[in-house]
Formats: C-alpha cells, sequence, structure tokens
C-alpha cells in the first residue's frame, strides 16, 4: 500500500510541481498532449551532464529521422518513441546513470510513461514508413552495447524535446 502511495504521490509532484510551470499543449493529429517542458527539459539536462555522449558519429534519433515524420504520424511516431525509451532505455539505464542524477531519473521516466499514455488514449495510428522509422531506431540501439545504446539514447532526448517544443 505504501508503495501505491508513493507511485501516487510520485506521479502528481511530475504532473503538478510546486513551482507551477507552465503545461505546454502539443498537438499531435487532433490529440492534445500537455506536456511541462520545461521541467523535462531540466530533468533531462542533469543526467545527460553525467552520462557519456558516446561515438558521436553514431545517432538513435536524427533530426533527419524527426524532421521526415509526415504531420499525420507524429502522434504515432512519438507513442512509439517514448514506448522505446521505456522498455529499451530506462529499464537499463541503472548502471549507466550515477548516483548524482538518480533524482531526476524517475521523474523523466515517470513523464515519459505519462506522455506515452495520452497518446495511447488518443488511438493514433502509424503509417508503413513511421514504422519502419521507428524499427530503424530500435534497430541502431540494438546494435550498441547495451550501456553505450542506453547512454547515446539519453543524450539523444535532447533532439527530441527540440522536436517537440517545434510542434508548439
Amino acid at each position: 500500500m505504501k508503495v501505491a502511495v508513493s507511485l501516487l504521490c510520485l506521479c502528481l509532484a511530475v504532473l503538478f510541481p510546486a513551482e507551477g510551470k507552465p503545461l505546454h499543449g502539443v498537438q499531435f493529429q487532433g490529440c492534445t498532449i500537455n506536456i511541462r517542458l520545461h521541467e523535462l527539459r531540466k530533468h533531462c539536462t542533469a543526467i545527460i551532464q553525467h552520462v557519456s555522449e558516446g561515438d558521436s558519429d553514431i545517432a538513435i534519433i536524427t533530426n533527419r529521422i524527426l524532421n521526415s515524420v509526415k504531420a499525420v504520424d507524429r502522434c504515432c511516431f512519438l507513442r512509439e518513441l517514448a514506448d522505446f525509451y521505456l522498455h529499451a532505455v530506462f529499464s537499463h539505464w541503472n548502471t549507466v546513470i550515477p548516483v548524482l542524477a538518480k533524482k531526476h531519473a524517475s521523474p523523466l521516466a515517470n513523464t515519459v510513461f505519462i506522455i506515452s499514455q495520452d497518446l495511447q488514449a488518443c488511438g493514433c495510428e502509424c503509417g508503413g514508413d513511421t514504422l519502419l522509422k521507428i524499427q530503424s531506431v530500435r534497430k541502431t540501439f540494438e546494435k550498441m552495447e547495451k550501456n553505450a545504446g542506453v547512454e547515446k539514447a539519453l543524450c539523444d532526448l535532447e533532439i527530441l524535446l527540440s522536436w517537440i517544443e517545434r510542434q508548439l
């Protein structure tokens, strides 16, 4: 019971932080998701400061991929990327993120989880081209050594956040 209450409090803290930073409504295929971009960026930046960027010749998420996603597929694409981060990246980051950055890890993962749930509720569908892009992201990640892939994916969150901000 205490775990459930703690998890609920953590989720509420992510959704309604005390400093009252504004929610940004991002439109994807007629579906609006509310994101606290300031909070998301704060936690992302704090984690990135503590992990290695790794091989600069390899990118898991690129501006080329993001910018090629059609407007009608953005909802599905972001949902699939959120799922990728939740299952492939965040589930393996304990060995990568130092203790100093762990206080930012849970709020970041919870925010991505909420985004994923919101997009799931929208019922957006993926076109074949979008599924190929997601598959490409997953394959690039899987080719890398696990810790290197997790670090690279965490660093690539900056690119993803900038893309989301451009959707405003």
